[in-house]
């Protein structure tokens, strides 16, 4: 199906047409980057200057439609995708796919004219950008084509910077899943931010944290290696890195033996409690006892052990590791209650 609004001459295809199967012209030396934007407003996304030349975007059938009614350029190619999810494992929540965004994504990349970029915009109000991000990060379909470059998020810079400058928290629940997945930002509106609290910004959320190094692949990798890998192909975590008292920091916790899930599960509760508002990132691999073949997330947030795309059974590790990325954690505190659970 296929449908044009004249007044910014955008041709908007529906993400099930991307099934088409003739893909010989598609050079497999060629990785299209990817970029996401997390963002309540579509059209200031075909403003920004940074695009490629000749870059495909991929919408939600609402947002293409606000686009198609602004003042977009002529040649700029847009999929409406709408959530379409699946899950790979049965009965496994955490396990979720967006097909649509595969299926749009392979669309754009078997085309004759392959894009120089491809833009995934993301209304958090619609869809689950974890989701999407994991999608993006672990579907066969798509890595083989393409590659996440980076994922950029409005946020309301003036409350952030505030929180910094006067010591409070510098998260909450509902920006959770847009800075755990960040490594830049548009910084939008920011009228009243002096400069120099911008900076201060950036630096504590990207530079002094090391986070977008954590979630994107650069720097050094902790010695777990394949244990630490959230959603199969994401890079791991580094390894214990705090900074002063009350910044940002990443804590590893590991355990040699399998685990009581009544135990763990109890453990994870407590740090839900304790400590959400403050997490960037919570993200491991679990073995508990009474289930050896537990090789799948927890379901908390980011959290999730390397697993099969197949239901099959999977010998899992004895070892567990747990990484914990976020603002002013006791590491102590974490290790030992961590001790605790492991003794129970």
């Amino acid at each position: 199906m296929r449908a044009r609004y004249q007044k910014a001459d955008i041709s908007v295809t529906c993400a099930q047409d991307s099934k088409n199967k003739n893909h010989s012209h598609y050079d497999v030396s060629v990785s299209v980057p990817i970029t996401v934007v997390v963002s309540h407003r579509p059209k200031e996304v075909l403003e920004v200057p940074f695009w490629a030349e000749g870059a495909t975007f991929i919408f939600d059938q609402t947002s293409a439609m606000t686009v198609a009614e602004g003042n977009a350029p002529s040649d700029v190619r847009v999929y409406a995708s709408e959530p379409e999810v699946f899950f790979r494992n049965r009965d496994c929540h955490c396990c979720a796919i967006r097909e649509d965004l595969v299926c749009s994504v392979v669309r754009a990349t078997r085309r004759a004219q392959l894009p120089n970029q491809i833009v995934i915009f993301l209304d958090p109000t619609r869809c689950d950008v974890l989701v999407a991000i994991s999608t993006i990060l672990s579907s066969v379909e798509i890595t083989r084509r393409s590659s996440l470059d980076a994922v950029l998020v409005h946020v309301d810079a003036a409350e952030l910077a505030t929180r910094l400058t006067t010591g409070g928290e510098v998260i909450d629940d509902s920006l959770l899943p847009a800075i755990a997945v960040a490594d830049r930002f548009i910084l939008g509106n920011c009228d009243n931010v002096l400069p120099h609290i911008e900076q201060q910004l950036r630096a504590e959320l990207m530079g002094r944290s090391g986070f977008a190094k954590e979630v994107f692949g650069a720097g050094e990798r902790c010695g777990d290696g394949g244990r630490l890998q959230a959603w199969h192909v994401a890079p791991e975590v580094r390894s214990v890195e705090a900074d002063h008292p009350g910044g940002l920091s990443t804590v590893v916790l590991r355990a040699d033996q399998p685990l009581d899930e009544d135990a763990i599960n109890e453990w994870f509760d407590w740090m839900i409690a304790s400590h959400a508002s403050r997490l960037f990132r919570l993200q491991g691999t679990v073995s508990v006892q009474g289930n050896k073949e537990r090789t799948c997330c927890h379901g908390v947030l980011s959290f999730a052990g390397s697993h099969a795309e197949s239901t099959e059974s999977v010998t899992c590790s004895s070892e567990s590791v747990i990484a914990i990325s976020g603002v002013g954690l006791d590491g102590d505190e974490l290790m030992a209650r961590f001790a605790e659970t492991i003794a129970s």
